[in-house]
């Protein structure tokens, strides 16, 4: 019985640990991290946990793209105006693929949201809560590369303003499986040798990029929320 009560405890208390986050208040609140991260010619891979307000509008939570539509050329993991159901959309400028959550996400409720892109099959997938909502193809794609900025909370093209809460924004250029997302949803710290991971601690620029790849981003607005996700590691390092 002594050992089991140590055991609760400490799984109590860590859940409760929650990290400082980015508070976006949906009028050019962003971390920018520079024309970084093209997704041309390779498999990739955003994740966030997010906890948004209801706005009716876009929210933009990470990726290298000008806006949601398939005219502009890039990544995009984001939240769709009233519907809000989240999406991964990847698009040429001219042709898009598009993969969408199936249920609406609540408002203010945080959520792990991750978007695959296989370059090779010209196939997205999203899941929410580590499960795996949709699958989609369009192989009329041709190059992906654009010279906007990486940025979260905000298009590089500057709409989609987020409102609410991001945490733990990471970008892989690999495709992630179904384990891995599982496993990063309660361990973000295991993005480590990610493309970009980054936390979203709060305080002053920059946003430390914790992958080793020296991506820090630029924070405009953006302040310090002290709520978070319910993840298995503890506070920000002071």
């Amino acid at each position: 019985m002594k050992k089991l009560f140590i055991i609760i405890l400490i799984l109590f208390q860590t859940q409760l640990a929650w990290a400082t986050v980015r508070s976006f208040d949906g009028t050019d609140d962003k971390v920018g991290m520079g024309s970084v991260l093209d997704v041309d010619g390779v498999d990739v891979s955003l994740c966030s946990w997010v906890k948004l307000t209801e706005d009716a509008s876009t929210d933009a939570m990470g990726g290298k793209k000008s806006n949601d539509a398939f005219s502009s050329a890039g990544i995009m993991l984001y939240q769709s105006g009233a519907a809000d159901v989240a999406r991964i959309q990847v698009a040429d400028a001219v042709d898009g693929v598009e993969s969408s959550t199936i249920a609406q996400m609540d408002d203010g409720a945080w959520h792990w949201v991750c978007g695959t892109w296989n370059n090779s099959t010209d196939t997205t997938i999203i899941y929410e809560a580590g499960v795996q909502d949709d699958t989609d193809t369009n192989t009329l794609i041709g190059a992906t590369s654009n010279a906007v900025n990486y940025v979260v909370g905000e298009y590089g093209g500057g709409s989609g303003d987020a409102s609410g809460l991001i945490a733990y924004h990471m970008q892989f250029q690999e495709i992630l499986t179904a384990i891995r997302v599982n496993d990063l949803m309660w361990r973000p710290d295991l993005s480590y040798g990610a493309g970009g991971f980054w936390p979203m601690y709060g305080g002053d620029s920059p946003e430390q990029d914790l992958s080793g790849n020296n991506r820090d981003g630029t924070v405009t607005g953006a302040i310090t929320s002290t709520d978070g996700p319910p993840i298995m590691i503890g506070d920000a390092p002071s």
